[in-house]
This record gives C-alpha cells, structure tokens and sequence, in this order.
C-alpha cells in the first residue's frame, strides 16, 4: 500500500529511530507524549474492539467495517475517527506469454473488465454498506484537485455500468479475434484453457468479496480461473516479487491507503498509472518484462518534475494522464472507502489526524497523548504485521511497517493534516527562483556528484539552475548518540546517483526499483554548496506555481546517519540481501531488513569489518574525521548490542525491539535534550475546522437564455463564513459536466453567489439537471457537498406558464369584475360607474395580452 506523497526525497529517505538514554528530570521534557508505543498485531475485528473496550488497546489503526463501526459506537467507551483513505482496484498483469494466451495483454479486454465486469454499485451499497463511494482513478470526490478532472470522471461513470451480458459478447469478439476457440462454453488457445490466475486478497473481506464475484463472472464467460488466496506478504512474493512474463498471476485484489492529504498531488498519476516510477508491472527490475507506454511516461514525469509555466497548464497534464491511465486499464480503480478508525476514549485524549490518512500520518504519533499527559505506554492494534522489510530505501513498503517508520524517523516536511500545504518539519527555508521559464547562475564552487571518481565535485562554470533555496536544519542526536553533522545531510544526494545509475551491466551499486522511483529527484538535482554545519544551499530545476511545494521539493536532510547507508550498502554489494522486493526476487536473496530474519547476520558480519577498517566512503573524505567516523562506527555496534537490531533514525521514538513470536513491535521515547520539539507543540493540529453547507436557494426554474441566482449558506466551525471555497457543477442526464465555476461571497456574512448569465443559460436544453455544490473551508480541505435539480425551459415554456397564469388571472378578475357589478347593482349604483370599472379591468388584461403577442412575435424573429 502505498504512503502519499510527502516531497518526494523525503519520502525516498525516510527512516527510523533509537536513543541513548538521559536524565531528563531537571529540564523541559523533549518528544511527544506515551513513553512507550507497542504495535501488535490483531487481525480479527471483533478480537480488536473486544480488546478496545476492555483496554487492552488504545487505538486500532484499521478501518472496520461499517456494520461493525455502528455497533461498536454505541458503546460509551469506544469512538472514531474518520478518514477518506483507502483505495480498492484490480491490477491487471498486461505482459504477453510466450505459446499461451494472457487475456489481460490485451488493451480492450481489460477495458471491457474495467467498464463492463465491475460492479461498482454494487461494491459500494452492498459490501461497503454505502461507506464509500464509485471510483474510477485514484482522485476521489474529496481530493483538492477533484475538480480539474471532474469531468472526465463524472463522464467514465456515467458509461461505466454493470452488464454481464454485454461483458461476454465484447470478450467474445476479443478472445476469437486473438486466435482463441470457444468450446463448450470454454476459452481454448493452442489446445488448452484459458487460464487466468486471480490473486484475492483473502485478509480483506471487502477485497475477498469482489475477487470471487468477479472470478465467478469470469468462470461463467469460460475462462479457467485460478483462485489464489492470500494475504500482503504473499501478494509482496506472487505479484510484486516476480517478472510478469512469468505469469504467475493475471489480476490482483489490490488495495491503497492515501496517509496523506495533499493539496497538489502532482505524482499521484505517475504512481498509479507511469511505468518510470517502478510501480508498475515490470517493477523496473533488470531483467524482467517492463509495461511501457512513452506518453503517460512523458506526461506524468512533466507533472511530476513541476514542467509546467501555471496552474492551467498543470491541469492539462492532470487531465491527460487520468484520460490515458483509464484508456489503458492497467490498474482499474473501483471504491473510495470511508473508513472508520476506533478508539478507547476513556483512555485517550486526544491525537492528530489526517483528513484521509485518520491516524495513519506521522502527525497522529506527534500529538496523540493518553489521560493524565506525558506518560504511559500506547497500544496500537494492527490488521498485520511483518508484511515486508524494515530499511529506509526500498523497504517500508506496506502500511504497517510505514505506520511504524513515521513514528520512529522524522521528516524533513510532511503535508499539513488538514490542507495537504507542507510543512516544515526540520528545516527552514528561503526560495530563490526564476521559474518557470527564466534560470539562475550555479557558483561553480557547488558540488555535484562524481560517480567516476566515488566523489563530489565543483560544478565548475556555465551551469544554471532553475531555483536556488538555502536550509538551515534542526540538528539533533541521532538514537545511537552522535550528533547530526553535515555529512549525514549531503551523502543521500551521492547515494541517490549511486544506486539510482547504473554505470555498466553488472553493476553491483544498482537497484532498479529504487532507481525508478529517484528517478524525478536525480533529473532536478544540479548542485549544493555547504554555507555551514546546518545549513545547506540547494539548486534544482523544479517550479512550482505554490512556493511551498518549490522549496520542499527536494531538501539536504535524512533522517538516518550516513554510516547505516554505508553499512546496508556492504551488505548488498556483497550478495547477502538486497534493497528492494523485486530484487531480492531476481537474486535469490533477503529483502534487507534492519530489525530480524536472516538479514540481521549478514549486517552484524559487515559492521564488524567496516568498523576494523574504520571506513568512510571516499564522498565523505573531505567531511568525516578518522577520530568521528570510529565514533560513529563504534554507537552503531553499541546500539546493536543493546537493542539487538541497527534501525537507527532521529525521530521522537526510537526502535526498541522486534518480538515476532508475538507479532510486536515496541517502541520508545527519545527524550534526548537535542530534540527539537516537546509535548503539546502541534496540539494546535487537533482540530479541524471544516466547511458545512447550511443552505441553498435555488429557483423553481430556470430560463435558458435568462440570468439566474443561486444562494448557497456556509459556516465554518459552525459559524457563518467567507472563509471557504464554494464551486458547482451543472451536469446533465449522461453524466456531461455542462457548466461548472466558482461562487462569489456576497455581502451578507456566510453567503456565496452562484450567478448564471444568458450565455451560460443558453448551453443548457429543456429538462431536469443535476446541480453539485461543494464548499472547502481554507482551513480544512475535506469538502461538504451536497445537490439539487436544476429545472431548465426553453423561453417558449416560460412564456406558455405565463400565459397560462394570465389566464387564470382573467379568469379570476372576471369573476370578481362580476361580483363588483351586482354589488355596485345592489347598493343602486350608478349604472354608469359598474360599467366604467369593468371597462377598466378589461382594458388592464388586453394590454397584458398585447404585451405578450409582441414579445412572442419578436422572439419569433430572433429564432
């Protein structure tokens, strides 16, 4: 599953902790609150609330199923938090085999799955019991940038349907158009079944559902399906571990937890969809079979990378990679989840959450506390445990490990938990830029990197750079004792091109995953100068119309010392493990894992020798001491035979130990006095404070052609406010976004305009639409939406209502004309006066009529 998109180096370098013990009595407390954080696993979620009610857990950090969250809610002692997190799609396996027929290599067989065999409806009524919404990309409703590709999403569904039926027919026409036989009503190529092997992930209800529904349809249509059940360690093996031409597998029940918001998720379709970043079938992995397509390559990479001059154009390339990933079907998206998050409130008090992560954000772990303050040991249940490797280059690649590295390593920035703005977290910054077209001179004393050589090197003269931004770091100790120095801020830019290029076929300092996914860091890298021991000056070739998001790009800081780099790299190089899944697969090796297994050996072998040695990689030379490197070298051994595992990091907890025979992790406070921040300094991030749309005023019909005012009521935090962002959208019956804009505030406090003029009246035909509001509060960027029918007439209907208005008021002033003149005759009147009044009345509806033959003859003219 994947974690979203912090800048994307510090994603790439994130780590974990550890700590040398002081005496913290006499000064102020530093790190956040529990003193200790066990992880354990629970996989039954009736076990996990049992366990939340009697204490025994303080928080489960996985959703529970809706029928299951109502339940539990009703107990005084349980409540949740909730979150847009979760993703469910099927990944498709595109690659050909050799003398066998993959269905799934064939671009309109898996369209027709992704439109026609997915029942989406019923998906989110029936098995998420409406705790979800239709999806068709990984943009939900909820999502900041939603609105740039509304349309085409609102156009993919409303064509998008369940038909099982229509299904068989198009994969008939596929399947005998590629050479295959139909016997019996089975699928036969080259004399044997059609095989298809469906991975389902057996650990997930939801996920186990839609695999047998969808298996069963497949079956039915004549295809030899292979159930293959399993949970994430083994999909890690079977799906993600193995070359795609091998065939082990054709579709996978995969599953996606967003963490994060963020407000402009520029690598969102290059994760999802863009073969470069090594998360697609293939994996980047030398030596197996890679799915390409140059477009989306090219069109998410310019994303990605900020090549882009406004937010206008950033739209168009948001636009065409959602187009392009859904023409290709490779991954095909089916549910949103809202998911829901328990907790014991009786013993926790309060904690950070994440609009769409809940607790899964490294927020959650710097601001949750327990009754009474600081202190305490915190109990977070998990659905699994120990689903893939602990190391902080290809590993942490699951949910529940990335739960764990968050609260052990700190980021240098992470999205704001209620915005999606970064924030910085151990760094500040200063941005110089020329972008997005203009460039700035690089000092030819800045440094880059010298593969040949193993070293940096001036970057010499004529070289330029696109922004220029200084940080200063908040320095502290490391776990193992040292102190941050600026070596550890400047080797992961020199390990980056090291394991990220490969320089020669068998090059031995190369992982291709890895590679793929630095790949955007590497291309906008150019050069840095030290200007002191925290502070570094950074170029790089990325703008951003957001300046937060050009400073943060990229960022001189690690979370880990150089020396742990050093050390995981002996050990790669010399066969005993490796950084990735997909290599560790290739080579018939571990997956490098910090904390147990096998892995552990193969580190303690290399740390010994390195340490003999006292080795400091010739990058390093210019800026490690013999005297600081034995230092280093001699707190790394310590640590590992204190704690008996080498996940060092520099984060308000640090990594105390593995315990897999009960499927526990334990963690606990670094209280070290370098630690820059202390209990309570994010309380601030508890509460957020959302959007509500509290009215709309819509008129009983629109004139096509007319000008029309639509009233929409917002508070914030409860309270009426201007203090948001109210758009809409005007869609007809086949899901076609007509019109769509933002509304104005008006002068009353908590009112927005939504004003339609002719021109924009004029595109829409006779009939009922569908009108969808949404507001975001500037503070909150979880939308409130809601909808109503917008009735459209053509100016012929309106002027019809009218006329038959008009006649009902004749009427009715006939009527009373009458009553008039036998009361004027009653009271002996003069007669002359009755019928003066009558003539008047008369005279006032013959003008209205007149009025109206004109105005329909004009409009005659007009049309």
């Amino acid at each position: 599953m994947k974690s979203t998109a912090v800048p994307l180096l510090a994603v790439l370098l994130i780590v974990l902790i550890i700590h040398s013990v002081v005496d913290i009595s006499a000064q102020k407390v530093k790190g956040f609150y529990p003193d200790e954080i066990v992880y354990f696993e629970v996989s039954d979620e009736d076990l996990a609330l049992s366990m939340l009610k009697s204490g025994d857990m303080d928080f489960y950090l996985w959703r529970i199923k809706p029928d299951k969250a109502s339940e539990a809610l009703r107990d005084p002692r349980v409540d949740a938090v909730r979150g847009a997190s979760g993703y469910q799609d099927l990944l498709f396996n595109p690659a050909p085999t050799t003398g066998k027929l993959n269905p799934f290599s064939i671009k309109e067989f898996r369209q027709t799955i992704n439109y026609y065999l997915i029942d989406r409806e019923f998906i989110v009524k029936e098995l998420l019991k409406g705790f979800g919404e239709l999806a068709v990309t990984s943009f939900s409703p909820y999502s900041p940038d939603y609105g740039s590709i509304a349309d085409i999403i609102e156009a993919f569904k409303a064509r998008a349907r369940y038909d099982y039926k229509l299904a068989e027919l198009k994969l008939r026409e596929i399947m005998l158009k590629a050479g295959a036989v139909e016997k019996g009503g089975k699928w036969y190529y080259n004399g044997s079944p059609v095989e298809v092997k469906f991975f389902i992930r057996s650990d997930d209800p939801i996920r186990k559902a839609i695999g047998d529904k969808i298996a069963s349809d497949l079956e039915g249509i004549g295809f030899a399906v292979e159930r293959i059940y399993g949970d994430l360690h083994k999909a890690t093996a079977v799906v993600y571990g193995s070359d795609p031409a091998a065939g082990e597998w054709h579709i996978y029940t995969e599953g996606w937890a967003t963490t994060s918001i963020v407000r402009y998720d520029d690598s969102n379709p290059a994760w999802y969809y863009a073969p470069w970043v090594g998360n697609m079938p293939g994996w980047g992995e030398p030596g197996y079979w890679q799915y390409e397509n140059p477009e989306l390559d090219d069109v998410t990479m310019r994303l990605a990378t900020g090549r882009f001059g406004s937010f206008d154009e950033r739209a168009e390339l948001l636009r065409r990679s959602i187009e392009l990933g859904l023409d290709e079907s490779v991954r095909s998206f089916i549910a949103n989840t809202f998911d829901s998050f328990p907790y014991n409130k009786e013993r926790v008090e309060g904690f950070i959450y994440d609009l769409f992560g809940g607790p899964w954000t490294a927020w959650f772990y710097r601001g949750v506390r327990l009754r009474g303050g600081v202190g305490g040991i915190l109990r977070l249940g998990q659905k699994l445990m120990y689903q893939g490797a602990y190391n902080p280059i290809a590993g942490f690649q699951d949910l529940y490990s990335v739960n764990v590295a968050r609260a052990i390593s700190d980021p240098g920035a992470a999205p704001h938990p209620h915005t999606g703005i970064p924030i910085p977290y151990r760094y500040t910054y200063e941005v110089d830029t020329a972008g997005p077209h203009g460039r700035l001179s690089v000092p030819p004393d800045a440094l880059t990197i010298d593969l040949e050589n193993g070293m940096f090197k001036p970057v010499g003269n004529g070289v330029n750079a696109t922004t220029r931004t200084v940080f200063k770091v908040k320095m502290s100790r490391f776990h193992h004792g040292p102190q941050m120095s600026v070596a550890d801020l400047i080797y992961p830019f020199y390990f980056m091109f090291e394991w990220g290029v490969r320089q020669y076929p068998e090059d031995p300092k190369f992982d291709g995953e890895y590679s793929r996914r630095t790949e955007d860091a590497r291309g906008t890298f150019v050069a840095f100068r030290i200007l002191g021991e925290d502070t570094i000056e950074l170029f790089y070739n990325y703008w951003h119309p957001d300046e937060t998001y050009t400073g943060t790009w990229i960022s001189p800081y690690s979370p880990y010392p150089w020396e742990l780099y050093v050390l995981m790299e002996d050990v790669v190089v010399n066969g005993r493990a490796a950084f990735s899944k997909s290599a560790s697969g290739a080579r018939g090796v571990e997956w490098l894992d910090l904390t147990k297994g096998p892995s552990l050996e193969a580190l303690k072998d290399s740390l010994q020798k390195l340490a003999s040695e006292n080795y400091i990689p010739e990058a390093l030379k210019p800026y490690v001491s013999s005297s600081e490197a034995k230092a280093r070298w001699s707190a790394l051994q310590g640590w590992l035979n204190n704690h008996g595992n080498l996940l060092v990091s520099n984060g308000p907890y640090y990594f105390y130990k593995a315990d897999t025979a009960a499927r526990q992790d334990i963690l606990k406070a670094f209280r070290d006095p370098s630690y820059p921040y202390s209990p309570g300094d994010f309380d601030q991030l508890t509460s957020p404070r959302f959007a509500d749309i509290i009215r709309v005023n819509v008129p009983d019909r629109v004139v096509a052609g007319g000008g029309a005012l639509i009233r929409v009521g917002v508070a914030v935090g409860g309270v009426p406010s201007r203090e948001a962002e109210v758009s809409y959208l005007i869609i007809n019956p086949e899901g076609e976004i007509l019109l769509k804009g933002k509304a104005e505030p008006s002068e009353e406090l908590g009112e927005f305009e939504i004003g339609l003029n002719y021109s924009e009246t004029s595109k829409l035909e006779t009939g009922s639409y569908l009108l969808k509001i949404s507001a975001v509060s500037f503070e909150a960027a979880r939308p409130s939406t809601t909808t109503r029918t917008l009735t459209v007439l053509s100016p012929y209907q309106a002027l019809s209502e009218e006329l038959m208005k008009l006649r009902g008021d004749i009427s009715s002033l006939e009527e009373e004309v009458s009553i008039r003149i036998d009361t004027l005759a009653s009271l002996s009147a003069p007669r002359t006066l009755a019928y003066t009044a009558l003539g008047l009345s008369l005279s006032s509806l013959l003008i209205s009529i007149i009025g109206i033959l004109i105005l329909l003859r004009r409009m005659k003219k007009r049309m």
